[in-house]
């Protein structure tokens, strides 16, 4: 008889048949230790999510606030319906755009370190920030899940009579840069940008970023690397910038990667200039882009 045909008694120990599953009970005292085990396993046996994890345990932060428990709940729930991969590489997008760094792995222990370090919230004060966080969670996720689909991040409504600043062709730049030319290395500094620049901004962004990656990927065919560490750095100083600031006004960037000179596709000489608006690619072997959200 399978052990899943067997029950155990309690208090006697012996082993009898039984029609349902078997439940079995493992305590832990090491909270690490517990969620490790919790990260690997589920009632059907699967792999559980960061995000499923991040779940329990920011439940578990609040479980002396039940109010709070369950807004913290509800946002995790319109947060979760989404596939796992999406929900993953959004986190995989969000940690960088917020701190400049690569995520790594674990993605939970990241996150849980960064934005959750201590074990529970003490009072109402720190569960209402636990809600805010989950929230800003939830709105950021939303605005990655249209920018990877290529879907335009803001929502105008076009006045009669008048032409509107952002047309299709500017949202084009935005569609060819992660569709076409597949440029997720740019979707931390893209969600920053749409979450703390205005529209116009976020457009000359887009265009700038179209033209970096298909001169530096598809012609040039550089690494991956320099180009994912600026976008890190200047995502986070878009961020924080914003928040000094309380405006999107005089954010700027400067991107910069050098290539080696045995590359197959090599760049103009020194004498050859691509001057493309605020975009500037010169200097031999190198691919330099500079500028900011407006125009000089």
């Amino acid at each position: 008889m399978s052990l899943s045909n067997l029950t155990l008694m309690r208090g006697n120990g012996h082993w009898l048949p039984s029609t349902g599953p078997v439940m079995q009970l493992v305590v832990s005292s090491d909270r690490d230790r517990a969620y490790q085990l919790f990260s690997v396993l589920n009632d059907r046996g699967r792999s559980l999510g960061d995000a499923d994890l991040l779940r329990s345990y920011t439940l578990e932060m609040v479980h002396k606030f039940p109010k709070h428990q369950g807004k913290v709940a509800e946002l995790w729930d319109k947060i979760l319906p989404a596939p796992s991969k999406e929900v993953s590489d959004f986190f995989l997008a969000y940690y960088p755009s917020k701190t400049g760094t690569r995520t790594g792995l674990p993605i939970f222990k990241k996150l849980r370190d960064e934005y959750f370090p201590n074990p529970e919230a003490s009072n109402e004060s720190e569960a209402e920030s636990l809600i805010n966080k989950v929230n800003e969670f939830r709105e950021e996720m939303e605005l990655f899940l249209k920018i990877r689909k290529g879907e335009w991040p803001y929502k105008s409504q076009p006045t009669p009579g008048v032409t509107p600043a952002i047309t299709a062709w500017h949202k084009d730049h935005l569609r060819r840069l992660v569709i076409s030319l597949k440029h997720e290395l740019a979707m931390p500094l893209l969600l920053s940008a749409a979450r703390t620049a205005d529209e116009k901004k976020f457009a000359e962004l887009a265009y700038m970023l179209e033209i970096f990656s298909f001169r530096y990927k598809n012609v040039c065919g550089g690494h991956a690397t320099t180009p994912a560490k600026r976008y890190y750095i200047e995502a986070k100083n878009v961020r924080d910038s914003k928040a000094k600031t309380k405006q999107s006004a005089g954010v700027g960037f400067d991107l910069a990667s050098r290539h080696s000179s045995r590359n197959r596709h090599p760049m103009p000489s020194s004498s050859q200039v691509w001057n493309l608006g605020f975009v500037t690619i010169t200097e031999e072997r190198s691919v330099v882009i500079s500028g900011s959200f407006s125009r000089p």
